[in-house]
């Protein structure tokens, strides 16, 4: 699986775009307000969230709260097939998969098949604990 770019439908929100030849890098550069707080403000973590949604994460309220009118993509391939999986912030229980609207199962099922050739369930194994092989 080869990660393209994660964007939304907001003009505020900076596309990311991923090296698709090789490891891509999110840095920053930490800014000292004082000793006790220092931040860099990049948005790591929140890209990594990000993407945990695109891939069928659970629901997040905060982004139903805080992102009303959000669309997140996600473009990606696996096995030299292109995909976009996309997800809105007020409609969290359902996906679209090349604007094939799945629920969060059936996309679950979908890549667990397709990226780690998994054709029955196995105990303990889930989309969010083979996210990690990915961030």
């Amino acid at each position: 699986m080869k990660l393209f770019k994660l964007r939304a439908n907001k003009e505020s929100f900076h596309t990311i775009p991923f090296n698709s030849k090789g490891i891509s890098l999110i840095v920053a550069k930490k800014r000292i307000e004082n000793e006790r707080n220092t931040y860099n403000s990049v948005g790591k973590s929140l890209s990594i969230a990000l993407i945990h949604f695109c891939l069928a994460s659970n629901k997040i309220p905060a982004f139903e709260e805080l992102l009303q009118g959000w669309i997140f993509y996600l473009d990606f391939e696996i096995n030299g097939k292109e995909y976009t999986a996309y997800r809105t912030t007020e409609q969290q229980d359902v996906i679209f998969l090349n604007d094939e609207k799945m629920s969060l199962a059936e996309f679950r099922s979908f890549m667990g098949q397709e990226v780690f050739g998994l054709t029955t369930p196995v105990n303990y194994l889930t989309n969010s604990s083979n996210i990690g092989v990915f961030i």
